[in-house]
């Protein structure tokens, strides 16, 4: 199974904050540590940031800046099309 793009990673990883972020909008810590589907959901997030981050490969391991940048050029492109 061929590997995915690095665009397609960095999308996974994008993703998976959006819907932390939505799912935990206006959400406390004590609602959090209380709720097991929205623990679940940040954990499940975590990993596919985590797995995605880990696939990047060389490109970000020697030249962490590199990653960071085109996360940024990503969303910058995402923003305005």
């Amino acid at each position: 199974m061929p590997q995915p793009s690095p665009t397609a990673r960095l999308t996974d990883i994008v993703d998976a904050i959006e819907i932390i972020r939505s799912e935990m909008a206006g959400v406390t810590l004590a609602a959090f540590e209380t709720d097991r589907r929205k623990r679940w959901l940040v954990e499940r997030g975590i990993e596919i940031i985590s797995e995605a981050s880990r696939r990047q490969g060389g490109e970000g391991r020697h030249a962490g800046d590199t990653t960071a940048r085109q996360l940024k050029d990503f969303e910058t492109t995402d923003e305005h099309g």
